[in-house]
């Protein structure tokens, strides 16, 4: 009889979403008019709205979200938030460090969710905040964060928003775009006047009504964001200055630690290669 051979095939699994470190989790409310200039960093982010209305700009999205609604920003994605005097507003906010094969489909996540998924979310961010407090010791509830948020974050794929969740923000939005179409290209406010078929002077006011610091400034803030990632990809200072059209590599290291948090070399040695 012939003695049959069998042979095992070793099929690796999916590594979904994986997170890998807590930063920060607590809970915002406000029942006055508040502004939030902004910010970007080197980690993901996720906001869930829980009581009122929080609008949202993350570069070119400007979103209005309402109770149980949420957005993942992605890291060096600058954002920033703003609510009105519209009665109470209640958000809580997770940063936290993440790998894995379905990290890709978390950019750029917003929407409504359930409201069974948006209460495990809340009960999740406060345990991570009592995880936190307590100086991170609890071995069992470290386990516990961390198999909850990744199964909510593969989840939330799930939920996408739609097109009627967008906030309408026409002039804004058709502003935003010019600037990433242009901003590599010598931007000045004349120059985006004529791309937007605008005044200078309404591009300035829709503009602050979203993001603070004008328009220079955020055209800053995404090159400093390129900067990071040519960074990430081993690019030198040189080479960075001269794709960013920075000719004083000084000038380039003071804006991207006033950005950013670091210095050049400190951010490549956390996330990059020597030239």
């Amino acid at each position: 009889m012939k003695k049959e051979i069998h042979r095992w095939k070793k099929v690796p699994l999916s590594s979904g979403i994986e997170p890998i470190s807590l930063i920060t989790a607590f809970t915002s409310r406000y029942s006055e008019e508040y502004r939030f200039a902004g910010e970007m960093h080197d980690f993901w982010e996720i906001v869930l709205v829980r009581q009122g209305s929080l609008w949202v700009a993350e570069e070119q999205k400007i979103q209005n979200l309402k109770k149980n609604m949420f957005i993942l920003h992605k890291p060096m994605a600058f954002h920033r938030l703003w609510c009105l005097s519209e009665g109470v507003v209640e958000f809580k906010i997770l940063t936290f460090e993440a790998t894995g094969d379905m990290l890709k489909r978390l950019e750029g996540l917003s929407g409504s969710c359930p409201w069974q998924l948006a209460d495990r979310l809340a009960q999740t961010i406060d345990l991570a905040h009592s995880f936190l407090r307590g100086g991170g010791e609890q071995t069992d509830l470290r386990a516990r964060i961390k198999t909850r948020l990744a199964s909510i974050l593969c989840e939330l794929i799930e939920f996408q928003s739609n097109e009627e969740e967008i906030a309408e923000m026409s002039d804004v939005s058709r502003i935003l775009t010019a600037i990433d179409e242009h901003y590599l290209e010598g931007l000045t406010m004349e120059k985006l006047a004529h791309y937007c078929r605008m005044s200078e002077s309404k591009i300035k006011k829709e503009f602050h009504s979203v993001y603070d610091g004008g328009v220079m400034k955020y055209v800053c803030r995404l090159k400093m964001r390129d900067a990071a990632a040519m960074i990430e990809k081993g690019m030198s200072a040189d080479q960075i200055c001269e794709a960013l059209a920075m000719c004083d590599k000084n000038y380039f290291s003071f804006v991207f630690k006033r950005e950013i948090g670091m210095t050049p070399s400190e951010y490549r040695r956390l996330h990059g290669s020597e030239p």
